[in-house]
């Protein structure tokens, strides 16, 4: 297994990551830098265990919460599709 718990994208746990594997993991980096908490503290207790649950943390804003809660969606296919598209919706949310 390659990657960090808790930073790991659902699919690259099972070994098949695809390109947005890798955006998945900068919504727990993110959880990580706003909080100095592990991101694993913040997994939904409920429904997916791949999913953070976000509403209560004060210290993200629920712009910034938006694009975390999409960057880490289960399902590749509803992440951002680039980089590109990630880096324009951070900046937008700021």
């Amino acid at each position: 297994r390659i990657g960090a718990e808790g930073y790991c994208a659902p699919e690259q746990i099972q070994g098949r990551p695809v390109p947005q594997s890798d955006l998945y993991a900068i919504g727990p980096s993110l959880l990580f830098l706003l909080t100095g908490e592990n991101p694993t503290r913040f997994y939904a207790k409920r429904g997916h265990p791949s999913r953070f649950s976000l509403e209560d943390v004060a210290a993200i804003d629920p712009a910034l919460r938006q694009v975390i809660e999409r960057t880490t969606q289960t399902h590749p296919s509803n992440r951002y599709r680039s980089a590109r598209e990630l880096a324009q919706a951070l900046k937008e949310s700021l």
